[in-house]
């Protein structure tokens, strides 16, 4: 239901303006849904602390309250999110495959809107974004022969404001729907998920999909020398595309490395203060609240790191990380899925090293999705 929301809030978004007022009313919704569930006390204390910390880091840094709240909220939303979705998906006994269809189909109607964007150009009015959306940030007009170099490509958003926002969204969506296949032998419908995420073309974005469909499939894939045959042929026909995007994630790498790690480490010099590089920080920074505002590199764990120095990294790693890592480590969470779910959660979180993965509301609710996924599937055994 959330995600649904969500979804829809984002269609609204896209056509009529970007206003933080949607995200307010998603925010009462988690925090209302939250504390409507059987929650233990522990995980209370811990939000409060979360908001504490918060506090604190703007106290002796920028002093708004407005920055630390768009800082604080995402870390919060995601504890209450994966906690809504194991506590309700527990209590409703769901089966995976129930909600199969729909997920399905929600991807590839934000995927078929992109594919019509692309087919009638960026001029065309589906392709337009509102007027107060800065167009160097979301990629409209924008002819792409960097991730594509055999053809000039260009990059549509879909129902979102910005081109990386839908690449990541189509990553972690098409994660959760490849979870929700592999316990079944529907190894074809896994690999047209995958083919679907060249419309995005967010390279790192397939690099993921890519990886989890080989972890949560390997076993099938080598057992079987038929899905062997049909994979090797689907290489080669793309081949050309492969072998284009590998190219340049090749000659991204140092770049990614340097721009979103080592800048990042080399211009700390103190925390500035929990939220400064959150969504909509950006606008209070201009308005003057802030000064010298820096952007050091894309990835979420950096992005903490230098928002509130170590102890910002290590909550940033404890909450999105380590929580994660125990929810899915508990003696009832079978051995396989137990290894899936960690080898998926790594990858994310290594993604978040170069993108910046935490740092909005729909990629938290997916990642939360993943998690929440595989406990439910060792409790309906």
């Amino acid at each position: 239901m959330i995600t649904n929301v969500m979804l829809t809030i984002e269609t609204i978004r896209r056509y009529t303006g970007a206003s933080p007022l949607f995200l307010f009313i998603f925010d009462i919704l988690v925090v209302l849904n939250f504390f409507r569930i059987s929650i233990r006390l522990t995980y209370v204390l811990v939000l409060l602390a979360l908001s504490i910390f918060g506090l604190f880091s703007a106290i002796d840094t920028h002093w708004n309250p407005i920055v630390t709240y768009l800082g604080v909220r995402l870390p919060a939303i995601f504890i209450m999110l994966t906690l809504i979705a194991k506590y309700t998906q527990k209590r409703a006994n769901i089966i995976v495959s129930q909600n199969y269809l729909l997920n399905r189909n929600i991807l590839l109607a934000v995927h078929l809107l992109a594919i019509l964007q692309i087919y009638f150009g960026p001029s065309h009015f589906i392709s337009q974004l509102p007027k107060n959306i800065d167009s160097f940030a979301d990629g409209q007009g924008h002819i792409d022969n960097m991730y594509l170099s055999i053809i000039d490509f260009f990059r549509s958003t879909s129902i979102f404001l910005h081109t990386g926002k839908y690449g990541q969204f189509s990553a972690l969506f098409s994660v959760v729907l490849l979870i929700q296949l592999s316990r079944n032998n529907f190894i074809f419908q896994s690999l047209a998920i995958v083919v679907l995420n060249l419309v995005p073309l967010q390279k790192s974005g397939i690099i993921v999909v890519c990886l989890s469909f080989i972890i949560l499939n390997f076993k099938k894939i080598f057992s079987n020398t038929g899905n062997i045959v049909v994979i090797t042929i689907l290489a080669i026909g793309l081949s050309p595309v492969l072998y284009a995007v590998i190219e340049n994630i090749l000659e991204q790498i140092p770049i990614r490395i340097q721009w979103n790690i080592l800048n990042p480490v080399n211009l700390y010099e103190r925390a500035v203060g929990i939220g400064t590089y959150a969504p909509g920080a950006t606008l209070i920074a201009e308005m003057g609240t802030m000064s010298d505002f820096t952007l050091p590199g894309e990835g979420s764990h950096i992005r903490a790191f230098y928002e509130g120095g170590l102890s910002g990294f290590f909550v940033n790693i404890l909450i999105f990380f380590i929580f994660p890592i125990f929810l899915v480590s508990k003696k009832r969470v079978l051995r396989n899925e137990k290894y899936n779910a960690l080898l998926c959660i790594t990858l994310v979180n290594v993604w978040s090293l170069t993108h910046d993965i935490f740092g909005n509301y729909l990629t938290v609710l997916l990642y939360a999705s993943i998690i929440s996924l595989t406990v439910l599937r060792s409790n309906a055994e």
